[in-house]
């Protein structure tokens, strides 16, 4: 590269660097909170324990508590300090260390114990380029739905229980009346997430290994009448899909 490149080069990364915005100081998160959110009353109360539902602490917020007064948070999540404020349905929070803001979040309760929305570095001030991120209530159990499509064109609705531990019970009926229950539980072990693949009935065909990402549920379930039936299922954020396989040989399709 040229001499007049480097210095270029140097001039621009200086500039940009010497220009970018001031991280938000502690002592501007009281004014900053209010006028960010447009200080509405609260709709929810956010006081309790709380995690990040992806559960790794080096790459995630860790656990902690906040409590709520009016519309005022304050408490500790992980290494931070936590200031924030419920405006709304709304919850907008100012992580601090040090005395330094390193992050600031705007999230949202959209469903039962499940805070999501995004992060934004402590020098966005304006809240414009965020990352998805959420916060899951400790011991907060909630029942949710999921739909099994059999080939032969039958509908099962099951329900699971979630806490944000990874497993739990799950219930339904199969289409002849059946009542089945059983528990589901969160693996992440390769070499056993591949042995899933293979029921005592038959291979799970309706997903691929190449599907699978860290985390896989693994369900199983046995009828009133005998009938017994495993699953897998690939969590997707709020969301997931899988595949089944009942005692009977007949296959489903899964969703939640």
């Amino acid at each position: 590269m040229k001499i007049s490149g480097i210095i270029a080069l140097s001039f621009s990364l200086f500039f940009t660097f010497s220009c970018a915005a001031p991280a938000l100081k502690q002592n501007e998160i009281d004014s900053w909170l209010i006028s960010i959110s447009l200080n509405h009353s609260p709709s929810l109360d956010i006081s309790g324990k709380w995690h990040d539902p992806k559960g790794n602490f080096m790459f995630g917020w860790g656990e902690g508590y906040l409590q709520q007064k009016q519309n005022k948070v304050n408490g500790q999540i992980g290494n931070y300090n936590v200031k924030g404020i419920v405006s709304g349905k709304q919850v907008y929070l100012a992580f601090i260390s040090g005395g330094d803001v390193y992050y600031t979040a705007r999230l949202e309760m959209l469903e039962q114990c499940l805070l999501s929305g995004n992060y934004f570095y402590g020098n966005d001030k304006t809240q414009s380029n965020g990352f998805p991120t959420s916060l899951a209530k400790t011991n907060c159990t909630t029942t949710k739905s999921a739909r099994l499509y059999s080939s032969d064109g039958k509908i099962i609705t099951a329900n699971f229980e979630d806490d944000g531990s990874g497993g739990g019970r799950v219930w339904g009926v199969f289409p002849n009346g059946e009542m089945f229950k059983g528990e589901y539980s969160t693996i992440a072990n390769r070499s056993e997430i591949e042995s899933m693949f293979t029921t005592p009935w038959g291979p799970l065909t309706g997903i691929s290994i190449s599907e699978v990402g860290p985390l896989v549920s693994f369900i199983t379930a046995v009828g009133d009448k005998g009938t017994q039936i495993q699953c897998m299922a690939l969590p997707r954020e709020s969301h997931g899909y899988g595949a089944c396989r009942d005692s009977n040989r007949t296959e489903y399709k899964l969703s939640y």
